[in-house]
């Protein structure tokens, strides 16, 4: 598949990812292994910028999504 990404924000591209894994936020939240109750807060402040998530993260997240991580980069 070719990513025809134009916002080059982390959170615009996390957003459209999920969206087209069939996730909801909670839903990444939870595969994250954060708490089922605050899951979906922590995907959505990443996907408004509000919190920018660690190296580590990122490659949780590439992982979940199937994704490279370079997806996130803003080289791309």
């Amino acid at each position: 598949m070719e990513w025809q990404i134009t916002d080059t924000s982390f959170g615009q591209r996390l957003k459209l990812i999920r969206r087209s894994r069939g996730l909801t936020q909670k839903e990444l939240g939870v595969l994250m292994d954060y708490p089922e109750k605050s899951a979906d807060v922590r995907i959505a402040q990443y996907e408004k910028n509000a919190r920018i998530p660690k190296e580590t993260v990122i490659l949780q997240l590439a992982e979940i999504l199937k994704v490279s991580p370079a997806v996130f980069s803003k080289t791309i």
